[in-house]
């Protein structure tokens, strides 16, 4: 299954955990209920202030949190872009 992208954009009320959840239920072709919960592997508000954190470091390393989710490879960037790839 080829890798999904989701991006978040500045007038979506959607929080980077729930985008996670989503991008995650879209590469594996579920339904997000269907998904395990987030919280069984990171704390979802502490990704979502840790990500709003990341829009405050310089352009040139602007970084990012990545950790296995559900089957998958995560990884979350400061511009909260989120990218998800199924395990091997």
């Amino acid at each position: 299954m080829a890798s999904t992208t989701a991006t978040l954009h500045s007038e979506s009320r959607e929080s980077v955990s729930m985008a996670v959840v989503h991008a995650v239920a879209d590469e594996k072709d579920v339904s997000p209920v269907d998904v395990d919960p987030l919280y069984e592997v990171v704390d979802p508000d502490a990704l979502n202030r840790f990500v709003g954190s990341l829009s405050s470091t310089p352009p040139e390393d602007p970084g990012c949190v990545s950790f296995p989710y559900a089957g998958c490879d995560v990884t979350v960037f400061a511009d909260e872009t989120v990218s998800v790839s199924t395990r091997d």
